[in-house]
């Protein structure tokens, strides 16, 4: 009898976790895209995401930058999605995927979009341009201001294209006397979701959950001249400019100063934006170089050399031996041949 129950239990709990995946979390790939060339495309620009173990892959990548190189659009398949989900450690389980493929075009291209009523230039506008486009329901109006809040963004500076699946429901006539908008993805996510509730009175007229694509004008570094590998970064030859881009992107330099003397690791051409995976700090820190070693003990500061073990850069931790010595240390490189050692280390010295 117990065994029995013991396994009734287990069904009812596998039942509900398959409910909890099928209703709470979903990826559904869309028929069409639209990518900027140069850029990752992520699961947020090709799929519909709902629940939150689906948002917090957003920012997952389906195709790498290059992927506009060879051709005006590319194909993303299920599963292409589902072996993406499995490498970066998430099991598949854990969200429903539905849909075939997702053709993506690339912007720069004038192939016609899949599924638009409307070119991609008139659908992506700027929140201060749908605001002031006399044609558009007070609903939609409402819906442009709280995601510019909700992205704390002047309405000048904030791109938004609204999914056409979701045209019905912002343009129609309800009868609603009062609207209540929530934001359930997260904020600075180049995909924005929003449930949306009607009221007529005290009762609920609709509810639907409503996706836009957003893009933020902000200051990015860029390359004012093309700049080898290895060759050094400065004002010389990056400049900071003005462009349109989608929240999230971490890996973007935004202030010159903070890698100035930085060497690039692979070609920059001009016009390319500064990526931290695309620099790094210069070594500082040559394997077998005899470097200074500082070290501060009761408040007296103590000197000694050592020669490195390996090449570091500013920041890095890094192994120290004195010449004759058969014990090793560590230090944080300062900045050229000269390395600081903490206190537990100074027994060492």
């Amino acid at each position: 009898m117990n065994a029995r129950c013991a396994q009734l239990v287990l069904v009812c709990l596998l039942a509900v976790l398959c409910a909890r995946v099928a209703l709470g979390d979903r990826v559904v790939l869309r028929a069409s895209a639209v990518a900027t060339p140069g850029e990752d495309v992520t699961l947020g620009d090709v799929a519909t995401l709902e629940g939150d173990d689906a948002m917090a892959l957003a920012d997952l990548v389906v195709l790498e930058r290059g992927a506009s190189e060879s051709s005006a659009w590319r194909e993303v398949t299920i599963r292409d999605v589902r072996a993406s989900i499995i490498e970066r450690g998430v099991r598949a389980s854990r969200v429903a995927l539905s849909g075939s493929t997702c053709r993506v075009w690339f912007r720069s291209n004038t192939r016609p979009i899949v599924q638009a009523t409307q070119t991609d230039v008139e659908r992506m506008r700027t929140a201060q341009d749908w605001l002031q486009d006399e044609s558009m329901t007070p609903l939609r109006a409402q819906v442009v201001r709280s995601i510019a809040a909700w992205e704390s963004r002047h309405a000048s500076n904030l791109k938004i294209e609204f999914d056409v699946r979701d045209d019905e429901f912002l343009d129609g006539a309800h009868g609603s006397d009062r609207v209540a908008i929530e934001p359930v993805s997260a904020q600075g996510s180049p995909r924005v979701s929003l449930r949306v509730r009607l009221y007529s009175g005290e009762s609920l007229a609709g509810e639907r959950t409503i996706h836009a694509m957003i893009e933020c004008l902000e200051d990015v570094a860029v390359a004012s001249e093309r700049i080898g590998r290895s060759d050094l970064i400065g004002a010389h030859s990056v400049r900071l400019e003005r462009r349109w881009m989608r929240p999230g992107s971490a890996s973007l330099v935004r202030d010159i100063d903070d890698v100035d003397g930085w060497v690039a690791k692979t070609r920059i051409d001009a016009g390319d934006l500064l990526r931290l995976d695309l620099i790094e700090k210069p070594i500082c820190v040559e394997r077998g170089e005899l470097v200074d070693v500082i070290s501060i003990v009761g408040g007296i500061e103590v000197r000694t050399r050592a020669r490195a073990q390996r090449d570091a850069r500013e920041g890095d931790l890094v192994e120290l031996q004195r010449d004759g010595a058969r014990n090793a240390f560590t230090g944080v490189v300062q900045r050229r041949g000269l390395v600081l050692v903490g206190g537990e280390s100074d027994r060492e010295l």
